[in-house]
């Protein structure tokens, strides 16, 4: 059996187990992107070394990928050999102990650094689009050319089939940087979709250390900010909600509430 027929396995496994469509692919893709960190998709299941997993699964930074990585190693452990389970809980202890440290939560401008950095233009383009537009991963990844405008007054983009098939026109938070680079940027480029699949974003996003979801939340807070200024707390807070294109309020005041410093 190959890595690629082991993933497939494990996929077969999770069906069974009703879970949301959602976090069966954040498991799936949390094993697939481990064990491909190391090994091919090719690579025979024998070859795999529980020391090895062991030295990877440290490296991890975040307690949920690695709480996800372990699961899926559990379940597949009649065909690899994995590490031994008091290890494997020890690790994720590691983890959960590291995050209660730092209980004050992310920071904006950390995250905006580690952005910043990234040699790859559609990258570091889509991500800082992400958080001036409050656009999920999966619309972003969707977004045409002819779905983006930029004009002196900013950035407009039309969702064609956001979240529940709804769609949408958003105007952009004002970043002259990335007005001018991804105009540049849409000028020199012939392919039609503007940026990378959702999977590639997410896992991109993870390996140096933030979640994609982190922009949307620090959207909610600046944009919170900028209206507060501009018209009170009460109308910022219903103009919060109508950029997030949430149905209840509720559901803005977890984003707004979150621990994300901006």
């Amino acid at each position: 059996m190959k890595v690629r027929e082991l993933i497939e396995v494990y996929r077969e496994q999770l069906k069974g187990e009703e879970l949301r469509k959602a976090t069966e692919e954040k498991y799936i893709n949390s094993l697939h992107r481990f064990l491909t960190k190391r090994y091919s998709r090719e690579t025979e299941i024998e070859e795999i070394n529980s020391d090895d997993l062991l030295k990877d699964l440290k490296k991890i930074k975040m307690r949920g990928e690695t709480s996800a990585i372990v699961n899926g190693l559990r379940r597949v452990k009649n065909y690899i050999n994995i590490p031994d389970e008091e290890e494997l809980k020890k690790t994720i202890k590691s983890k959960t102990v590291k995050l209660r440290e730092n209980d004050e939560g992310k920071e904006l401008k950390k995250i905006m650094k580690k952005i910043n950095v990234l040699r790859d233009k559609k990258l570091k383009l889509g991500y800082r689009l992400m958080l001036m537009s409050g656009l999920r991963v999966f619309e972003l990844a969707e977004l045409n050319k002819k779905d983006i405008e930029i004009t002196d007054a900013g950035i407009k983009i039309k969702v064609l089939d956001g979240k529940g098939g709804k769609s949408a026109t958003i105007n952009c938070l004002r970043d002259k940087y990335l007005e001018k680079s991804l105009s540049e940027y849409l000028e020199s480029t012939n392919e039609e979709k503007v940026f990378y699949s959702k999977k590639h974003m997410m896992n991109r996003a993870l390996e140096s250390g933030f979640e994609c979801h982190d922009l949307r939340r620090a959207f909610s807070k600046l944009l919170y900010k900028e209206k507060k200024e501009e018209v009170g707390v009460y109308k910022a807070n219903i103009e919060v909600q109508k950029a997030m294109r949430h149905t209840k309020f509720s559901t803005t005041k977890i984003y707004l509430n979150s621990k994300i410093k901006v």
